[in-house]
C-alpha cells in the first residue's frame, strides 16, 4: 500500500536556497486534512499551531497543518550523511471515498544535489509515533522503511511517488493513513556537492478523485472507476473526446491557454464539444471559456461542483458572445454549478433541438442547486421533445434585469422550486405552440414585471401553478400589459 499526503494541491517542501512557495491545501469539494507528528514539527510550525489555538505541543500527537504556512521541511545546510525525517498523516473528513496520487516535481531545473538525496518511506494505518534515532534504524531489515529512490528519480517517475485510498469515517474502513518520509544525503557524495542546492522550486503535487465506492443514482458502484484527472485546457479537450468521468483539479482558463483567443478581429472561440456520455466534476474549480460547451449527438452530460464562466473579448463588439452551455440533441444536468458571464442580449444557456451543424433530436436540461447568473433559452423545433426542469435550491439572477426564460415552439418548462430574480419570468416568442407547457410547482419569483411577456404572451398553451410565490404573494400567471 502506498499513500498520498494531501489532496488536489501543490505543496512546496523546501525554503531558502531550496525555494519555497509555502504549504497550500485546496480540498475543493473533498474534505481532507494533512497532519504532522508533534515530535517532527519545526519551531516555526509549533508557533503557528499555538497561535491557531493549541495550548501546547505533545511529541506523540498529530496536529493539523492545513492552514500552516511554514514548510514541512525547512533545511538548507545539506552535508553527506545528514538525515531529516517527518511523520505525516492524511485524514478523510468527508463523506466520499478517495483515491489519490502523489508526485514530486521540480518547478524549474533540478539541482545536482537531488541526485544524492535518498528518500525512504514508511507507511502505516495507525499513527507513527516513534521516530528512529539513527539512520541505521531506518535501514534495518525490520524497520518498515523502504528505499523509494533518489529525489531526482522520484521526480521523473511516471507512476508517481505514492498513491492510495481513504474511506469516509463512517464506513468502518480506513479513513486515515500515516507516512514517515526520510531524506538522507548519501555519505559518498563528497565535496563535489558542497554549496549545491536542490534546485529552483520543488513541489509535491497531489491529485485525487472519487473512489469507486459510493453508488450512483442507479445503484452502480463502478460509475466513476475510470475517472480522468485534468489540470489544463488541452487535457480537458482530450478527455472530453472520450467521455466518462473527468475530474478538473485546478482552475482552467481556455482564453489564456489559447494565445490567439482574443487577438485581432479574427478571434477564436474556445468551444468545448461533448459527444460521449460525460460527468465533468469541477471539484470547486472555475472553467473559463469564450464560446460554448456543446453537448450533442445524444450525449448525456453532467457538470457538477464548480463554476463555468464566460469571458468575452472586451475589444470585440458584443465580445463574439455565444451561450455558455448549449445542449442540442443531448441531455445536460447542472448540479451545484455556478454559471456566469457578461452576456448582454445573449442567453447564458441555450437549449435547442437543432442547429446549423444538422444536430437534431430530443433535448433536456435539468438544473439542481445551482446559480445561473443570466437567462435560459428554450428553442423547440420539429417534432422533437425539449424539456427544462429547475429543482429546489437553484437561484437564477438575470443581472441586466430582463427575462429569466425565453420560449419558442412547444417546449416544456417545469419549475419545482428555487429563487428567480428578473424583470419578467418568461419572454414568450411569437411562434409558441399550443403543445408548449409551463408548470410551476414551487419557487420564489421576485419580478419587476410579469410572469409572461413578449409577442406570444397571450397565446394559448398549458400554464399550471400548484405552488410558489410571486413577489411574496401566491403565484399566479400574470401577463405584461405591453
Amino acid at each position: 500500500m502506498c499513500i498520498a499526503l494531501l489532496i488536489g494541491t501543490t505543496l512546496a517542501w523546501f525554503t531558502d536556497s531550496v525555494s519555497n512557495r509555502g504549504n497550500r491545501i485546496q480540498a475543493g469539494s473533498l474534505q481532507i486534512d494533512l497532519l504532522q507528528l508533534g515530535a517532527t514539527l519545526s519551531d516555526t510550525q509549533e508557533d503557528e499551531i499555538i497561535e491557531a489555538g493549541e495550548s501546547s505541543i505533545n511529541d506523540t500527537e498529530y496536529y493539523s497543518i492545513r492552514n500552516i504556512e511554514a514548510p514541512v521541511f525547512d533545511y538548507d545546510l545539506w552535508e553527506p550523511g545528514y538525515t531529516e525525517i517527518k511523520a505525516l498523516g492524511v485524514k478523510n473528513n468527508g463523506s466520499l471515498a478517495l483515491k489519490y496520487r502523489l508526485d514530486i516535481t521540480a518547478d524549474g531545473s533540478a539541482g545536482s544535489l537531488a541526485d544524492v538525496i535518498d528518500v525512504y518511506v514508511k507507511i502505516s494505518d495507525t499513527p507513527i509515533t516513534t521516530i528512529p534515532v539513527s539512520f541505521a534504524e531506518i535501514t534495518a531489515a525490520d524497520s518498515g522503511y523502504r528505499n523509494a529512490g533518489t529525489l531526482s528519480s522520484l521526480m521523473e517517475d511516471e507512476d508517481g511517488t505514492a498513491y492510495g485510498n481513504l474511506y469516509p469515517p463512517t464506513s468502518g474502513e480506513a479513513s486515515q493513513a500515516y507516512v514517515a518520509v526520510v531524506f538522507h544525503m548519501q555519505e559518498s557524495s563528497g565535496n563535489d556537492y558542497q554549496g549545491e542546492s536542490i534546485g529552483d522550486e520543488f513541489d509535491i503535487n497531489l491529485t485525487a478523485t472519487q473512489l469507486t465506492y459510493e453508488e450512483d443514482g442507479f445503484g452502480n458502484q463502478n460509475y466513476d472507476e475510470d475517472a480522468v484527472m485534468v489540470h489544463d485546457g488541452q487535457a480537458l479537450e482530450t478527455a472530453l473526446e472520450n467521455g466518462g468521468v473527468i475530474d478538473v483539479m485546478e482552475d482552467i482558463n481556455l482564453n489564456t491557454e489559447k494565445a490567439d483567443a482574443c487577438e485581432g478581429e479574427n478571434f477564436a472561440y474556445t468551444d468545448l464539444n461533448v459527444t460521449e456520455d460525460t460527468v465533468l466534476d469541477l471539484n470547486g474549480n472555475t472553467l473559463r471559456v469564450r464560446g460554448s460547451i456543446y453537448a450533442k449527438e445524444g450525449a448525456n452530460l453532467t457538470i457538477r461542483g464548480g463554476t463555468v464562466e464566460y469571458a468575452p473579448c472586451e475589444h470585440i463588439a458584443n465580445g463574439g458572445k455565444l451561450p455558455v452551455i448549449n445542449p442540442i440533441n443531448a441531455n445536460v444536468v447542472l448540479d451545484n454549478v455556478t454559471v456566469s458571464g457578461d452576456m448582454g442580449y445573449q442567453q447564458l444557456i441555450q437549449v435547442s433541438n437543432n442547429n446549423y451543424w444538422d444536430q437534431e433530436g430530443d433535448t433536456s436540461l435539468t438544473v439542481k442547486e445551482s446559480i445561473i447568473n443570466g437567462s435560459i433559452g428554450l428553442y423547440q423545433a420539429d417534432d422533437y421533445d425539449l424539456a427544462v426542469t429547475v429543482e429546489e435550491g437553484t437561484v437564477l439572477n438575470n443581472k441586466d434585469g430582463s427575462y429569466a426564460f425565453y420560449m419558442t415552439g412547444k417546449p416544456w418548462l417545469t419549475i419545482n422550486g428555487g429563487e428567480f430574480n428578473a424583470a419578467d419570468l418568461i419572454d414568450v416568442g411569437g411562434k409558441i405552440e399550443a403543445a408548449a407547457s409551463v408548470v410551476i410547482n414551487g419557487g420564489n419569483f421576485n419580478l419587476k414585471g410579469s410572469v409572461l411577456a413578449g409577442s406570444g404572451k397571450d397565446a394559448e398553451f398549458e400554464k399550471t401553478a400548484t405552488g410558489g410565490t410571486l413577489n411574496g404573494e401566491p403565484f399566479t400567471f400574470t401577463v405584461s400589459a405591453d
